[in-house]
């Protein structure tokens, strides 16, 4: 493919998220919390494994961590910690397109559904006109 060609497609980072499959040492690096105290919340429910039988973290599990950390070292008591973190995660929407989509091209694409739409009214009025009796009902169920 040439390269002037080549387009990027933006990577699907909640499913890269839901598979990741870090070791306690790695998301204790990442987090700052201790591996034990990973384990605890663990065993405890508050976090739950990447599969069946595992103790690997996955994205998720990672986002709950900071979350549950950020609460405590604010002094709140660890089960209410863990459910704010799970009512604030419960908010958050699927990662969409941010920085993938630059305002330019929103711009070109926003151009380029004005046309289509312009085309398609041009259309629908040279079919009109092959079929005079056709109805705007027949034409939006096309």
């Amino acid at each position: 493919m040439p390269e002037e060609t080549f387009q990027f497609s933006p990577p699907n980072r909640a499913k890269m998220w839901r598979d990741l499959a870090l070791t306690m040492s790695q998301a204790a690096a990442l987090t700052g919390v201790s591996e034990r105290q990973i384990q605890h919340w663990m065993d405890r429910g508050y976090i739950l494994p990447h599969a069946h039988g595992s103790r690997k973290i996955n994205g998720e599990n990672l986002d709950m961590i900071v979350l549950i950390r950020q609460a405590r070292v604010s002094g709140i008591p660890l089960r209410r910690a863990v459910a704010m973190a799970r009512e604030r995660l419960s908010q958050q929407e699927e990662p969409g397109l941010d920085g993938w989509v630059s305002p330019s091209a929103v711009d070109s694409l926003v151009e380029q559904l004005m046309t289509l739409r312009s085309g398609i009214g041009s259309l629908e009025n040279v079919l009109r006109g092959a079929r005079p009796g056709l109805s705007a009902a027949a034409l939006d169920g096309v």
